[in-house]
């Protein structure tokens, strides 16, 4: 219920922001678009580092230290509050610089309202390990809703009241900080019966905790948005528009990974702690192939729609944005496990340090190297380059040696591949019809999606790969089985 209630609050927030950017991409031009999502790109890119591992280091400190729960929940708050702010006002005092940097003059009016924005965002950032260990996921998805929707909603409004993309700007800034301000109060009375004061043995328990293992979780988060941040610096604020409404991750990626994650993290750690890591092994596999049958499907059908789901959330300005699209839906079918759980489960949590620092490093100097050789699209190529050609065999190689088995044997490739096979061909199928037919942009896009997901749900629940949300529970080691040949 817990992985329900997250994937819904997520889910929701993630579909808010796109409408938001798809409305803004026909209310501005693309310069002034640019500015809206440059001056948001500067605090995610420095928010994993300012966050300093407190969110992270509240999972694990909680649980195990019932007596002071309240006081560590006001530490954490207080110490991502102070990150916050000196987030913010570096990114005041460095605005004409950073606007100079990415080639955006406009920039530099906008970044001050990253003052009143980044402490109480950032010191929300934390209120997932704090109402997941309070039993309290019905309030985190709650607020996720919240920091998600209302600002779009305001933003929203704004915009059509005619706006400049200053004033947008700020009153995205100001409604998350509110929203986050009442998130943070929540947060602190989480535990109320706990009415600890925020110490400095408990700032120091949770940087202690959180810095070593905010490291790789710093890297890996940096490594997945620099693409963005090369592009930025290194073409027009108008190249960077038509980017960036391209290049991002197909929400479905972490609501369905982190879902089945969830589901059998418990199961592998367990089975690996006991010696029994054939075990874990069939569930490692066993989740790729849940995860598979969703991601799969999903890749091969935004493949073959991409120009029409572009066209129709952004308008025809921004047909462009479908080349970044299709390079960075490339990375789909190299996301169907977490292969950080599976590593944690063996035991091997340095593996995931040390291949985070070279995606960061590989990942800039390819980005740089391909930006500047085939312009704006490289910087998405980079990001599938050097997941192709270094994180997952990586991935692969360290965990075949936790097993103890080849580097083949970790995934039921065979089985992947023809889920990938059977997406491709029903999908290929579908836009042929569609074609056939002559249907206009959005009826062929509805159409295409309408005969293509039943289709395939079906072939996927009758090849026992697709396990239906009602059943999803049901991942256990007895209840899987090949595939007749």
């Amino acid at each position: 219920m817990q992985v329900a209630w997250l994937s819904a609050g997520q889910g929701c927030a993630v579909v808010a922001n796109i409408v938001l950017f798809a409305i803004a991409s026909r209310t501005y031009v693309k310069a002034e678009y640019a500015t809206l999502r440059q001056v948001f790109l500067v605090f995610d890119i420095a928010a994993p580092v300012m966050g300093l591992g407190v969110s992270v280091a509240l999972y694990h400190l909680l649980p195990n230290n019932p007596s002071n729960r309240g006081s560590l929940v006001r530490s954490g708050v207080g110490v991502l509050l102070v990150a916050g702010a000196l987030l913010g006002g570096l990114a005041n005092l460095l605005s004409s610089t950073i606007a100079r940097l990415f080639s955006n003059p406009q920039l530099e009016s906008v970044l001050p309202w990253l003052l009143p924005y980044a402490p109480l965002v950032l010191a929300s950032g934390a209120a997932s390990a704090v109402f997941v260990s309070a039993g309290r996921s019905g309030t985190m998805a709650m607020a996720s809703i919240g920091i998600g929707l209302l600002p779009a909603v305001a933003s929203v409004v704004a915009m059509v009241l005619g706006a400049d993309v200053g004033v947008a700007v700020g009153t995205r800034a100001v409604c998350c900080a509110i929203v986050a301000g009442v998130i943070i109060a929540c947060m602190l009375r989480a535990y109320p019966s706990e009415s600890g004061r925020p110490t400095l043995g408990g700032v120091r328990s949770l940087l202690r905790v959180g810095l070593p293992l905010a490291a790789a979780s710093v890297f890996g988060s940096v490594a997945i948005q620099v693409h963005g941040l090369v592009v930025a610096t290194e073409c027009t604020p108008e190249q960077y528009a038509v980017y960036v409404n391209g290049a991002f991750e197909v929400p479905v990626i972490g609501i369905i990974t982190g879902a089945i994650t969830s589901v059998v993290m418990a199961g592998m750690s367990t089975s690996c702690h006991a010696g029994r890591r054939d075990e874990a092994l069939k569930l490692f596999q066993l989740s790729a192939i849940r995860s598979a049958s969703v991601l799969l499907p999903t890749f091969a059908f935004l493949e073959f729609f991409a120009s029409e789901l572009i066209e129709i959330l952004y308008s025809p300005a921004y047909a462009a944005s479908v080349v970044p699209f299709r390079v960075m839906l490339l990375t789909l079918p190299c996301r169907i496990v977490v292969y950080g759980a599976a590593l944690i489960a063996l035991g091997m949590s340095s593996a995931i340090l040390t291949r985070s620092m070279v995606d960061l490093v590989l990942s800039t100097g390819v980005a740089f190297v391909l930006v500047r050789m085939f312009g704006p699209n490289g910087g998405a190529a980079a990001l599938v380059v050097t997941l192709l050609a270094w994180s997952v065999p990586f991935n692969l190689r360290a965990i075949s040696r936790g097993f103890g088995v080849p580097w083949s044997a970790c995934l039921p490739l065979k089985r992947v591949g023809t889920i990938l096979v059977i997406s491709l061909l029903l999908a290929a199928v579908v836009k042929g019809i569609a074609l056939t037919i002559g249907l206009p942009t959005l009826p062929r896009l509805l159409a295409g999606a309408a005969l293509f997901g039943p289709a395939a749900v079906w072939v996927m629940t009758q090849r026992g790969d697709l396990v239906l949300p009602g059943r999803l529970g049901i991942i256990t080691v007895p209840r899987w089985r090949r595939p007749a040949p």
